[in-house]
């Protein structure tokens, strides 16, 4: 008989004063059983895990993350944005200088000089519209985004994608 029954059955069958003592230690045994199968369970679950780590635990993370920014009435994170060759050229062009970028278009190129411009509300409304534009721009002003521009667009140029 397991605890919540022999305690069930204390229950039914009732109690003297004298009998509260012996309900109070039927009680704790349901709680010992029960935090038992839940450490059991977690266990179970941790060795799961533990076993297929990688892809799905990165996944369950990330769900976890966006029920609680649901529940916190936050809106849900942006997917991360990939930056294409082409991009990356042009903002190592256009915002650094570089000449390992490429000149974009004219209509990339107003793009660009009018995002210089924008304050940001505006900026926050271009990054919205075009997210790989949008990315390259915040990895220029990172400490090592000459680099890492210059990584996406080498990339590309060997047949790879670091973007």
């Amino acid at each position: 008989m397991s605890a919540a029954e022999h305690l069930r059955e204390a229950i039914d069958v009732g109690c003297t004063r004298d009998d509260h003592d012996h309900i109070a230690d039927h009680a704790a045994e349901v709680r010992a059983a029960a935090l038992l199968e839940a450490a059991e369970t977690a266990d179970t679950e941790a060795a799961r895990l533990y076993d297929d780590m990688g892809q799905k635990a990165a996944e369950g993370a990330r769900a976890v993350a966006e029920r609680l920014l649901a529940m916190a009435g936050a809106p849900p994170a942006a997917e991360p944005v990939t930056i294409p060759p082409a991009v990356a050229e042009h903002i190592l062009w256009h915002a650094l200088g570089d000449q390992a970028g490429y000149p974009p278009g004219d209509f990339v190129r107003q793009l660009l000089t009018a995002w210089d411009a924008a304050d940001a509300e505006h900026a926050a409304r271009l990054a919205a519209a075009y997210p790989a534009y949008g990315a390259a721009r915040d990895l220029a002003a990172a400490t090592d985004g000459r680099d890492r521009l210059r990584q996406i667009s080498a990339a590309a140029a060997q047949g790879g994608d670091a973007g």
